[in-house]
């Protein structure tokens, strides 16, 4: 990933998701560098932690997985914990910001799911 879409990128979350800031971590011995956004989005009273994560190598051609704390539904996870996101993922037109917005629209649909059946 160039440092221009990484500037990009955080700007467009600066601007359209005030709650969420950019970040940097590394797994399994700092070999891999990963990159992202994570923040909090509140429904009914309760916060959930979004992460949208990507390997910095891969980025923008892979997309990113999104990862929600604490878990809404199982049922809906991949085998690392993240959501299944079933879109088409187009590397020159999406960004972080699609996918955290996906991550948004998981908790609300499913939180009215969960309301409505109660």
């Amino acid at each position: 990933m160039t440092e221009q879409r990484w500037r990009v990128e955080c700007e467009i979350v600066k601007a359209n998701l005030p709650n969420f800031y950019p970040f940097e971590c590394s797994f399994g011995g700092g070999r891999r560098i990963y990159i992202g956004f994570k923040g909090l989005h509140e429904k009914r009273g309760k916060q959930y932690e979004i992460k949208v994560i990507a390997p910095k190598d891969t980025y923008p051609l892979l997309a990113p997985r999104v990862f929600i704390t604490p878990t809404i539904d199982r049922r809906y996870l991949e085998a690392d914990g993240a959501v299944s996101i079933f879109k088409e993922w187009i590397p020159t037109r999406d960004t972080f910001a699609n996918m955290t917005l996906i991550g948004i629209q998981y908790i609300n649909e499913n939180m009215e799911g969960l309301w409505k059946s109660i």
